[in-house]
């Protein structure tokens, strides 16, 4: 059939008019450059053809849809739309305290606090202190507060004047000083956790400590490990790190990474669950070079890197003969935490990880570790009148009891280890074995209480206080070691030791059984003084 279109050609466009009246889309002259078409003119309605025309076909909504989801509304291209700016306060002192008593903290950290945090340069700090550096320095004015912290929680006896009626409790105080801290880090140094700096490691690790004291565990172990991290990223561990540091700051940064070493040995010693990480593998750890030097830090200022022959015995000997001590037991605590993976059940761990030979061992570099300590930190050196003593001499009295005490806190702790991976005190099958190991750990004992009876004589209230919660937990543990070592292994008696005519032997005994009382006792009295102190300045709720 032939079409009835032949001649004509088929309109590919229409208007929608035309298109819904099913009519042919034309214009007059032809070449569609009238603004309407004929059949739009002639109906006289709006034509679409030059326009928008409505959508035909499916709508397919789900891809419509999908497309206004993705599309990024014109409000949010505008370069000229920002987040709103972060609302930070100016950080002062006067947050924390009046300036007077900011002085008198300052003063008290010095005297107090030094000799076992020896995180300041005490010439540069004092100067800067008295020029108001922590008006115009946020960095400075952190360390400040960082400092305040650690006295405040350090020293209960002080805390009514510290507060100066305005918090209700030591904690309150030290928690105001965390904040503060953390307030003027986010207003001038955001970025401080990807760059670290000196002051960061000492502020996290003075607030940490300071947070302990303060019963506050759980941000304390945060803070400590956030100065492990502070040490690691700037290469503490290794003589390189230090390449490019002052004198100043190499021996600073070596004193904050040995404060790190023993509260991360404390955690070991307390704690089955660690709560601190090791910063780096001990064996690729340089010890030799970390060991900071015995010289004052005014012969530090001058660039001076020993003490003239004729010079006093500098303070922070002190703090060096600590280090030693403890460093005693780095070979049997890396043991205990190099893989900590192995052997998870607690029963067995200690065991499994403590030999009788590194226990024996370690206890034995404890014993000799003081033989060659200048006199000035001698227990059995004469000592001044308290209206005598000087700031050095008061130092160096600080410093006495924290290594006597420490040392037989550890030596204490090996005893206790070394007791529980030995056999039953009593075994018929080996009777002269058992005796003589008997006698061994009683000789043991007998010289830990001597040198407790000579500690505790020497060591004043205000002495212990100084270091804060660390030496109420050490005094707590020698007294619960020694009693329970005097209860768990003195066993029962066989008759030969019950009818032995070694009279010498049983007046020796009874002796050492009069002075272990007297330690007991005199544990208690100090360790009730020191909990009413810290109880009556902290609040443990």
């Amino acid at each position: 059939m032939p079409s009835s279109r032949q001649g004509q050609q088929i309109a590919r466009k229409a208007c929608d008019g035309c298109r819904d009246r099913k009519i042919k889309c034309t214009w007059a002259d032809g070449n569609g450059s009238a603004p309407r078409c004929d059949g739009c003119v002639t109906a006289e309605i709006f034509c679409t053809f030059q326009s928008v025309r409505k959508r035909r076909g499916r709508p397919q909504r789900d891809l419509q849809r999908f497309r206004q989801s993705a599309e990024v509304p014109d409000s949010l291209l505008d370069p000229h739309v920002q987040p709103l700016a972060l609302v930070t306060a100016l950080v002062a002192i006067e947050h924390l305290c009046p300036l007077p008593v900011f002085q008198t903290i300052a003063e008290d950290f010095i005297e107090h606090l030094y000799p076992i945090a020896p995180l300041i340069h005490v010439p540069s700090f004092s100067s800067q202190v008295q020029e108001r550096l922590y008006l115009t320095d946020p960095k400075f004015l952190r360390l400040c507060l960082s400092l305040c912290a650690i006295t405040i929680a350090s020293l209960p006896r002080k805390a009514n004047i510290y507060r100066f009626g305005y918090y209700s409790s030591t904690k309150d105080m030290v928690n105001r000083a965390c904040q503060l801290v953390f307030a003027s880090r986010v207003a001038t140094s955001p970025d401080w956790a990807e760059s670290p700096s000196f002051n960061d490691l000492i502020c996290s690790l003075s607030l940490g400590m300071a947070s302990h004291y303060a019963q506050c565990p759980s941000r304390g172990w945060a803070l400590i490990n956030e100065s492990i991290h502070c040490c690691r990223s700037l290469g503490l561990y290794h003589k390189d790190g230090y390449k490019d540091l002052n004198p100043v700051e190499i021996e600073i940064g070596k004193r904050a990474f040995w404060m790190l070493y023993i509260v991360q040995i404390h955690d070991r010693m307390s704690h089955r669950e660690l709560y601190t990480l090791l910063g780096e593998s001990p064996t690729s750890t340089d010890w030799d070079f970390l060991l900071p030097l015995s010289i004052s830090d005014d012969e530090l200022s001058s660039g001076s890197r020993s003490s003239p022959n004729t010079a006093p015995t500098p303070v922070i000997t002190g703090f060096v003969t600590l280090v030693k001590v403890f460093f005693c037991l780095r070979g049997l605590l890396t043991a205990h935490v190099s893989n900590p993976f192995i052997q998870p059940n607690p029963r067995i761990q200690q065991g499994q990880f403590l030999s009788p030979v590194s226990l024996l061992s370690a206890f034995s570099d404890l014993s000799s570790v003081l033989d060659d300590i200048p006199p000035e930190l001698n227990i059995l050196e004469f000592q001044r009148q308290p209206d005598q003593q000087t700031r050095e001499s008061n130092h160096f009295n600080i410093m006495k009891s924290n290594i006597y005490i420490t040392k037989l806190y550890l030596q204490c702790w090996i005893l206790d280890r070394y007791l529980s991976i030995l056999p039953p005190a009593v075994s018929p099958q080996s009777p002269t074995s058992t005796r003589s190991e008997a006698q061994r750990l009683r000789s043991y004992r007998q010289d830990i209480t001597c040198q407790a009876l000579q500690v505790l004589k020497f060591c004043s209230q205000t002495t212990l206080e100084s270091h804060g919660e660390s030496m109420v937990i050490k005094i707590r543990e020698i007294a619960t070691s020694l009693l329970e070592q005097e209860q768990e292994h003195s066993g029962p008696q066989t008759p030969s030791d019950g009818y032995s005519d070694d009279l010498g032997s049983r007046k020796d005994d009874d002796e050492a059984a009069s002075a272990n009382k007297y330690v007991m006792a005199s544990f208690l009295h100090i360790l009730a003084a020191l909990d009413y102190a810290h109880r009556q300045a902290v609040d443990t709720l």
